[in-house]
């Protein structure tokens, strides 16, 4: 019995030590892609910082902030010619809709910024 505990509690390291790195490495590649576009305006800035996306982002700006979908499917629908399938959480999944690869809707809807409320994903504010 005392082994599977030691077991269970050696996973549980393992595991919370990969999650920390994959962290990290999504953090360093949020801040290089900040000092590689120096044309950023400094609210687009601190959401790619903080992990945060808003409607009207591109693409690329979206795969800075938040990584890379676990799906891709490329389908027109009425508004939106491609769609992205995110798992942040081993229930929920997130939908983000795209035309011309610019963000037009997310399904939550209340997972995106808002700027002109001033609050949003997770609680950042980066108000103007």
């Amino acid at each position: 019995m005392l082994n599977f505990r030691v077991f269970l509690i050696l996973c549980f390291i393992g595991i919370s030590t990969c999650a920390s790195a994959d962290s990290d490495v999504l953090m360093s590649g949020r801040r290089s892609y900040v000092q590689s576009h120096p044309e950023l305006d400094e609210h687009t800035r601190l959401l790619i910082l903080n992990g945060y996306i808003e409607l009207g982002m591109s693409q690329e700006q979206i795969i800075a902030s938040i990584g890379l979908p676990v799906k891709k499917i490329v389908k027109r629908g009425k508004d939106f010619d491609e769609m992205w399938v995110y798992r942040p959480h081993w229930k929920f999944r997130t939908y983000l809709y795209f035309r011309s690869k610019i963000l037009v809707s997310t399904v939550p809807d209340y997972l995106v910024y808002s700027r002109l409320e001033g609050h949003g994903y997770r609680g950042l504010d980066v108000r103007e």
